[in-house]
């Protein structure tokens, strides 16, 4: 989209890949800068690195979903669902709608309440903020 090019499935596969970027090491995979401009030349120059910190299979699935050439792009070439960061879900029952999620907001915003108080900041551990992270292989 930034070179121009006509929109296809490969743009949102890069933005899944942006978001799992940032949901596994908290922080954009590209620089931002000042400007849009440094954004956008971030984008298309930069080579990213990715955290040792990330279990080899993340950092896989980030590679191939973060590809510079939108055609080689994992979910525009190969099944996505295939991948072994997926490994662990079973597609037929997630799609009939019988699993239960690892956590729901309604349970994380009546922790937060529990935690919180006046005077006083809720002490909350990563894996309580995103409790499904370690049954996808975020991290080792």
């Amino acid at each position: 989209m930034l070179l121009g090019q006509r929109y296809n499935a490969a743009v949102d596969w890069w933005a899944f890949g942006v978001i799992l970027y940032t949901m596994a090491t908290g922080e954009f995979p590209f620089y931002c800068g000042n400007t849009s401009e440094t954004l956008v030349a971030s984008v298309l120059q930069d080579t990213l690195s990715y955290p040792e910190c990330l279990s080899t299979v993340t950092q896989d699935i980030l590679k191939k979903l973060l590809l510079k050439e939108p055609a080689m792009r994992l979910g525009r070439k190969g099944l996505i669902r295939s991948h072994s960061f997926f490994q662990s879900i079973d597609w037929e029952e997630l799609e009939a709608g019988r699993v239960e999620p690892p956590f729901t907001l309604s349970t994380f915003v009546q922790k937060a309440r529990l935690g919180a108080g006046p005077g006083r900041r809720a002490e909350r551990q990563p894996s309580e903020l995103a409790p499904a992270m370690g049954r996808i292989n975020i991290r080792k």
